[in-house]
């Protein structure tokens, strides 16, 4: 019989474990691939966001190219970055904070040259400085607000700060410059008291005046005020009481220069102004009193010096009538009036016997040579600098009217500013030319410039554009005398030289064109038989190299004679 086969019981499976197990399994695989999808999008997000940030810091955008794109209505995202991805929105930050700190860096300048011209006194007018400032301030914060709000925000905080502390400044500058005009103000009324103060003494009576510098006085101490000084405010009835003063006394001495004659200081007589002497202190009395003498001394003396004057003038007029007639033609017919002049001032005193005589006569009585020179000698040394001192001076002396007339020119010009000019080019020259003596180099000096006086007002320049020309005389002046010491040499201390006729005189040296001629005329005279029988030739030797030295210093000036 068949076998009926049995049921084996297969394994024992928990479906419900296993498919609870099978979706833990799939959780924990997606949870796995929601983070690395999670950390390769948050990789790429820094990644984007660092590209972006050195993307804005790379690119050179300007306040200008996003000012233009608002004034063209462009999206400026298309500049600075789309917000709304990460890469442009940290392109975005990084523009936006670049653009802030130039902005508050062009802000802070601005200031800073604001600061500057304030501090240096330039005058500020705080209305412009305030639109100014803020239309800076705006400008900037528009710009940055298109960008990010925030970032406006704190660029208007920083500089609004920075904004103030320059508008400060300038407020106390304006105050400052205010209160120097009100000082300025004051000055200027403090100054004018006096005259507007003796104006009214001048024209008022006692009654009128009180009451016109009362008001004067309210007006001034109403200036004060306004200075807000209180130094000022403090002093100005004292500065008001010192203009009072001046304008008194400063009154009755103006009538004692009118009307001096009607003036009595000692007892207040100042006609219609007598009631102002009353008015004053014993001090301000001894001041008028003193000013008035001086008045009378200084019209004295005016009237003395207007005597000694007219005595110049005359003894001028007799000096130049006795230098004419005494060199004038018997014929000449202007004589006969010369003549009465002389007469007249013959009559006066003004001549000595000679000198009238020579004059009346047509003959000039020559001058003594030492009494000219003592004249001239004290002119040139600064003891005789006026016409009455050298009047004086010809007082007892035997010069003649036309050495008086010399030395009256040479007095006029020694006292000029001309020859001060003139002295100054040629004393260098003087005092370096040994062949000068020392005892003679101030009348030297003096004489030169003398005759610079005269070349100078002939060409019409300065003596200093001839100073080249004055240098050129004194070289050549000197080499000339050089040249005639040596011939003076030969001809006294070369022993035979006279006796020989050679034809070596200052012409014929001169004369030679060139200095190889004139050495070719000394080899022949060293050559020649009286050279060589010469004992002693230093003194040749010397002399003849002198003349050679001379020559190469007159060459370049073509002389060719000594004269």
């Amino acid at each position: 019989m068949a076998r009926r086969p049995t049921l084996i019981p297969g394994p024992n499976v928990d479906y419900a474990s296993a498919g609870a197990a099978r979706a833990q399994a799939y959780s924990s695989l997606s949870n796995a691939l929601d983070r690395m999808s999670g950390f390769a999008f948050k990789e790429a997000a820094e990644r984007a966001q660092i590209a972006g940030a050195q993307y804005g810091f790379d690119k050179p955008i300007t306040v200008e190219q996003i000012q233009d794109a608002i004034a063209q209505d462009r999206d400026i995202d298309e500049i600075v970055g789309d917000p709304t991805t990460i890469f442009g929105a940290a392109s975005r930050a990084t523009i936006g904070q670049k653009l802030q700190a130039q902005l508050e860096g062009e802000a802070r300048s601005q200031m800073a040259v604001i600061n500057g011209a304030v501090a240096a006194g330039q005058p500020v007018d705080l209305d412009s400085l305030k639109t100014t400032i803020n239309g800076v301030m705006d400008g900037h914060s528009s710009v940055l607000a298109e960008i990010d709000p925030r970032l406006a925000s704190q660029y208007r905080a920083t500089i609004s700060t920075v904004a103030a502390s320059t508008f400060k400044l300038a407020t106390q500058e304006v105050f400052k410059a205010q209160q120097r005009e009100l000082v300025k103000d004051y000055d200027t009324s403090r100054s004018n008291l006096p005259n507007v103060l003796g104006a009214a003494y001048s024209t008022a009576g006692e009654n009128d005046y009180n009451v016109i510098a009362a008001a004067i006085n309210r007006s001034h101490l109403d200036i004060a005020l306004t200075t807000g000084d209180k130094d000022i405010a403090g002093k100005a009835q004292s500065d008001f009481e010192a203009a009072d003063s001046t304008a008194a006394t400063g009154a009755l001495v103006g009538y004692a220069l009118k009307s001096l004659s009607s003036t009595d200081e000692q007892n207040g007589g100042f006609g219609e102004l007598s009631w102002i002497w009353k008015k004053l202190s014993t001090a301000e009395q001894e001041d008028v009193i003193r000013r008035v003498r001086t008045i009378r001394d200084n019209r004295h003396t005016d009237e003395q010096r207007q005597e000694a004057e007219q005595d110049e003038t005359f003894k001028n007029r007799a000096t130049s009538v006795a230098s004419t007639l005494s060199v004038m033609d018997p014929s000449d017919p202007g004589r006969d009036a010369l003549l009465r002049e002389l007469e007249y001032f013959n009559s006066l005193g003004l001549y000595t016997p000679s000198v009238y005589e020579g004059a009346r006569d047509g003959r000039l009585t020559p001058s003594n040579d030492n009494h000219v020179y003592e004249v001239e000698l004290g002119i040139v040394a600064g003891n005789i600098t006026t016409q009455s001192q050298l009047n004086a001076a010809f007082s007892g002396m035997n010069i003649n009217p036309q050495d008086q007339v010399r030395l009256y020119d040479k007095l006029r010009n020694v006292t000029s500013d001309l020859y001060v000019q003139a002295l100054n080019v040629v004393k260098p020259t003087i005092d370096a030319d040994d062949s000068i003596p020392a005892s003679a180099k101030n009348l030297a000096t003096a004489n030169a410039a003398l005759e610079l006086v005269t070349l100078s007002q002939e060409r019409g320049v300065p003596p200093a554009e001839l100073r080249q020309e004055v240098a050129d005389r004194a070289e050549i002046s000197s080499a000339q005398k050089s040249m005639r010491r040596a011939l003076t040499i030969l001809s006294e201390d070369v022993k035979g030289w006279n006796d020989q006729g050679i034809d070596f005189t200052a012409n014929v040296i001169l004369s030679f064109d060139s200095v190889e001629l004139l050495l070719a005329r000394i080899n022949q005279i060293k050559s020649s038989e009286f050279y060589s029988k010469l004992k002693d030739k230093s003194s040749l030797d010397r002399a003849l190299s002198s003349v050679v030295e001379s020559y190469k210093r007159l060459a370049p000036y073509g002389i060719r004679d000594l004269d």
